[in-house]
């Protein structure tokens, strides 16, 4: 199975491209050398080799959201490791939950005896949706009022109020939302690796 998850994990590196405001890319350094981080972080890390998915679950709050699915576990990351780097997801909990939870794929390269890791984040595509959606219903709205000031002024401002949230909203949400959650998540890797932010 080995062989197998090396094989996913480079398809999942090399096919994965950080665009957009829903990304980010970090660099680090580590005074060990990749095949330490790697068996440093592997215990970590409840194998996981299929891409991952979107599912509706009850918050903490007692509020239905998407978040990644994720077994019961008590390990702290869910996705595989490879020589090369590797595919995580921070194992969701409690009030944590939200569909802008990074997926974090990371290469890392020796460097005279030690590592340079190249980490790229990004949401769930799934979770892309939620706020193009929004941009949709947001310019119907807004084209719709802008027709509506002609013939029914109030009509056609309350248009464009609610067309002008639905476009502003989601994607003020997103971009907290997956912020917060990249924060999280990179607090748990620098928790658990030695590493040192890049200059």
């Amino acid at each position: 199975q080995e062989p197998r998850l090396r094989r996913n994990l480079v398809v999942h590196l090399n096919a994965h491209r950080c665009e957009g405001p829903l990304s980010r890319v970090v660099r680090y350094t580590s005074s060990a050398t990749p095949e330490a981080l790697r068996a440093r972080l592997t215990p970590q890390v409840h194998l996981h080799s299929e891409g991952f998915q979107l599912v509706s679950r009850l918050s903490g709050g007692g509020v239905v959201i998407r978040t990644i699915r994720a077994p019961q576990t008590d390990r702290t990351w869910l996705g595989d490791v490879g020589e090369h780097g590797f595919r995580l997801v921070l194992v969701p909990h409690g009030e944590a939950l939200t569909p802008f939870q990074p997926i974090l794929r990371g290469r890392w390269t020796a460097a005279d005896g030690r590592a340079d890791l190249r980490l790229d984040l990004a949401p769930h595509p799934g979770a892309r949706l939620f706020p193009a959606l929004f941009l949709v219903a947001g310019g119907v709205l807004v084209l719709a009022g802008l027709l509506l000031l002609l013939t029914a002024p109030p009509m056609g401002l309350m248009a464009l109020a609610m067309g002008g949230l639905l476009l502003l909203f989601p994607q003020i949400r997103a971009r907290h939302g997956f912020a917060l959650a990249c924060q999280q998540s990179l607090d748990a890797l620098e928790q658990d690796l030695p590493l040192e932010r890049a200059p």
